[in-house]
């Protein structure tokens, strides 16, 4: 038979751990649930205005970026602000601003591309003809027409509770107008947090887009919004 103390202990012990699992539970079910009403509300996608233009402003510098869009041949040339990137795949260039097109495999502008050892995999992933290459070229300043870009923002930041909006836009840099907006609302709960050793935040519980819909909603969104032939003046 225990001693009393040890058995208050255990009590104790015991329903601190009740308790423990209760608030998970309870902090998942309620994040959950604040997504699947910001979703309703105002998240995925939205398409104001549509346009047509050979090409855009990305922000996006990591090593997924350019090639499949140049492939799938919607867009002759995609230019790409590193005027404040840390990127490790662009960190042999100059800040500025570059211009990204296909050309041919022994077009001296496709040097940049070519130093970097995820290269040559990138573009057979992408399905890049053997004989093509990404040639790169230096832009004398911001460019002028349409800016695709992603942004994240903090909706609750406590203590390994995520509750984030990943937001992207297209936009028309020189009027300002929004063009098109897709809000995807994420909540990863402690619960998930907490196995996630490298601090990432774990798999969301619950967000506006699956990953399924993700090329089609996010990826193809330039392509939607920039490909209207009505809207071809020349």
């Amino acid at each position: 038979m225990l001693k009393p103390g040890l058995r208050w202990g255990l009590v104790a012990a015991t329903l601190l751990v009740l308790l423990l699992a209760g608030y998970l539970a309870w902090e998942r079910y309620y994040g959950i649930g604040v997504v699947e009403r910001l979703c309703a509300s105002d998240g995925g996608v939205a398409i104001f205005d549509t346009a047509y233009s050979n090409g855009f402003l990305t922000y996006d510098t990591s090593d997924t970026c350019c090639f499949e869009e140049l492939q799938r041949g919607d867009f002759a040339y995609l230019d790409i602000d590193l005027t404040q990137s840390s990127s490790v795949v662009f960190s042999g260039l100059p800040p500025g601003y570059y211009r990204f097109t296909l050309a041919e495999l022994n077009d001296p502008r496709c040097d940049v591309w070519k130093r970097y050892s995820l290269y040559t995999l990138r573009a057979k992933t992408a399905g890049l003809p053997a004989d093509r290459c990404v040639a790169v070229e230096a832009l004398p300043g911001r460019p002028r027409g349409f800016a695709y870009s992603d942004r994240w923002t903090t909706v609750l930041g406590k203590y390994r509770t995520k509750l984030r909006l990943h937001e992207f836009t297209m936009s028309d840099t020189e009027s300002g107008q929004v063009l098109a907006r897709v809000r995807d609302y994420q909540f990863t709960s402690k619960l998930s947090s907490w196995p996630d050793m490298s601090d990432h935040g774990g798999n969301a519980d619950a967000k506006c887009i699956s990953t399924l819909d993700y090329s089609r909603t996010v990826r193809g969104l330039p392509s939607r919004v920039l490909r209207n032939p009505a809207k071809k003046t020349d």
